[in-house]
């Protein structure tokens, strides 16, 4: 017996205008379904068909908006001035070009954007972490590990590489080994302490609080050292600190 999909969507005014938006997206248009769905919600808050459609214009709103960011941050990219004055926040537009795209479950254009990168500059070496960044966005591991590898025969000193390495067999449940590559990221470039993070959250993770302890020391260290206000790493250590005192 065939079964036949238990969809009871009332057909109403609303719903035929956001299955309008849905095949071409208009402004004006989404101005007026949300309008119709808050007066909705105002007779009824609780419904939770309104309650579903409401959210979803919210998330065809977000994903239009995440899309200009994209864009912008490509833009960001391939922009000349980025090589001079402006080169300080080329990793951040590469970080969050990766991320929203991400967002978008437009890993693939990622990928393909950052293999382009790739083969026009080589001898880069960020270039082959924001490709296994990408293929880490989507769980291939094995595609980030090629890239990684690859980068390690060529730049075995380029600290970010040994940061990705580990993460890579983090995931890949290599924990010793992960610990070790992101101690090599910290030892080749002090400045570059993600690996710092990385391993305090191991730690804690398998519950080894005296190690995660002095790692969140040491990043506070760090914070005070080159003037970052963030009381984040205080409180996980205080955190950290009150499970020792407990396990003790």
């Amino acid at each position: 017996m065939v079964e036949t999909f238990n969809l009871k969507w009332e057909k109403n005014e609303k719903y035929m205008l956001l299955e309008q938006l849905e095949n071409h997206y208009d402004d004006a248009l989404w101005k007026r379904t949300l309008e119709l769905y808050q007066e909705a919600l105002d007779k009824q808050p609780d419904n939770p068909e309104s309650l579903f459609s409401y959210g979803y214009l919210f998330e065809m709103k977000a994903n239009r908006y995440l899309e200009e960011a994209a864009s912008s941050y490509q833009k960001g990219l391939e922009s000349k001035l980025l090589s001079t004055k402006y080169s300080w926040i080329s990793s951040k537009l590469h970080a969050q070009h990766i991320r929203v795209r991400a967002q978008l479950f437009e890993n693939h254009k990622s990928v393909e954007y950052y293999k382009g990168q790739l083969k026009k500059a080589p001898k880069d070496p960020r270039n082959y972490c924001y490709l296994a960044q990408c293929y880490l966005k989507s769980d291939q591991i094995s595609e980030a590990k090629k890239v990684i590898d690859a980068g390690l025969k060529l730049f075995s000193t380029y600290a970010e590489l040994h940061y990705y390495n580990g993460e890579i067999q983090s995931r890949l449940g290599l924990h010793e080994e992960a610990l070790h590559s992101w101690e090599k990221s910290v030892q080749l470039d002090s400045q570059f302490i993600d690996g710092r993070f990385s391993r305090a959250f191991l730690f804690t993770r398998e519950k080894r609080y005296l190690e995660a302890a002095q790692e969140w020391r040491l990043i506070i260290h760090f914070m005070n050292e080159y003037g970052f206000n963030d009381d984040y790493p205080k409180h996980e250590l205080q955190s950290i600190e009150k499970l020792i005192a407990e396990k003790n």
